[in-house]
């Protein structure tokens, strides 16, 4: 009997050991950084139809969004810079030839979109859905950056890479 109890001391002993020794850590490095995650998959250059331009909850009836293109670059976990492309004349008020952008928050969900050139499409918060080969930015333009008809309200542009 004793071997037997002197036995199971040490299948306890060897079981804390191996238990003890087993963490979750993969190599000591932490895990990665949302903010490193969405500024990776935000990096590129992303294109749109004009079915994919919703204003107001409906697909933009003015100007041709068709050949609009977003393209950022210099991403990090502080933000980067955008240019685009194919704004329709009378639109740049939604968005402006280039910029920059921070994260307004920690997971990356929200960037912040300012302006260069003297532009007036920002600055202006964007909810931020980016996945490998899509990306969907909602915003509202309101105030002085929505000034002409038709441009103040709820925008949602749904993009490809």
């Amino acid at each position: 009997m004793k071997k037997l109890s002197n036995l199971l001391a040490a299948l306890v002993f060897v079981s804390l050991v191996i238990f003890i020794s087993c963490t979750t850590d993969s190599g000591g490095t932490d895990p990665e950084d949302p903010l490193e995650t969405q500024a990776a998959l935000l990096s590129g250059t992303w294109t749109t139809t004009a079915n994919q331009v919703l204003y107001q909850g409906s697909p933009s009836t003015d100007g041709d969004w068709a050949n609009f293109t977003l393209t950022i670059t210099n991403a990090t976990t502080s933000g980067g810079d955008y240019s685009t492309s194919g704004v329709p004349a009378g639109f740049e008020d939604v968005w402006d030839a280039a910029g920059t952008w921070t994260f307004a928050n920690s997971s990356g969900t929200i960037i912040t979109r300012a302006t260069s050139n003297g532009g007036n499409a920002g600055p202006v918060d964007i909810t931020v859905v980016a996945g490998e080969t899509s990306l969907e930015l909602s915003f509202n333009n309101t105030g002085t950056l929505g000034r002409t008809a038709g441009i103040e309200g709820t925008w949602k542009f749904t993009m490809n890479q």
